[in-house]
């Protein structure tokens, strides 16, 4: 065999590896995202969230005590940490955090009030795993339990909800991250803005349902 025909040879070797890496590669980057999850699953690594939710209602004289009372009612054990006249911090059984309940009015012109504004925030940060996720939608249950004591008491539905959640697997929320990614999910009226070099999510939605679905169907992308 001459030279050429070995030349020829190796390259058809060459021609036939480039090939086979090119096919794989292909094969790869389409289960990319099965691969981030199996390794999500495996490493089972820990991360911290932030939770809060804003509806509004017609304008309403909401009194605490009347709140405070429904949520005896509602849970075995509320540990009130504080109470002032448009706001209350409790910490309900089985929580790692307390929930932070707000209540305020905007004003319109003239300084008349138009809605009553109810903010609650799950104080602090909760620290989720990933193979664990399915039992975290109890702190979402609970942030809707709360509206829904407040929805009681006013029999009323709200005029507009917002729902935000961030986490955060490296720095615990320490600095701000630079958002990379802005994606629309298929989750109705979601949105959801990513920076991957610190492995940081934030989640808009008018739903809380949506909300956590969300994180369990992207928190893998930034692990």
């Amino acid at each position: 065999m001459n030279i050429i025909n070995i030349i020829v040879g190796i390259l058809g070797v060459l021609a036939s590896i480039l090939t086979i890496m090119d096919v794989i590669y292909s094969i790869l980057k389409k289960k990319t995202p099965y691969i981030k999850r199996l390794f999500a699953w495996v490493t089972n690594k820990k991360y911290k969230i932030q939770l809060m939710g804003i509806k509004k209602y017609a304008n309403f004289e909401l009194n605490m005590m009347e709140i405070k009372n429904e949520l005896f009612n509602k849970y075995s054990k509320v540990n009130v940490m504080s109470e002032k006249e448009n706001s209350l911090i409790i910490l309900i059984e089985n929580m790692q955090a307390p929930y932070e309940i707000l209540i305020y009015n905007d004003e319109g012109e003239e300084n008349v009030k138009t809605n009553l504004i109810v903010r609650i925030v799950l104080i602090g940060s909760v620290e989720f795993r990933y193979r664990e996720s399915d039992d975290y939608n109890k702190f979402f249950i609970v942030l809707d339990n709360l509206f829904d004591i407040i929805e009681h008491i006013m029999n009323q539905k709200p005029n507009y909800s917002f729902f935000t959640l961030q986490a955060d697997i490296k720095n615990e929320f320490r600095g701000k991250p630079f958002i990379s990614e802005n994606i629309r999910d298929e989750c109705e009226d979601t949105k959801l803005n990513m920076d991957k070099t610190v492995n940081y999510i934030k989640i808009n939605s008018k739903s809380k349902d949506n909300l956590y679905k969300c994180l369990k169907k992207n928190i893998h992308k930034v692990l």
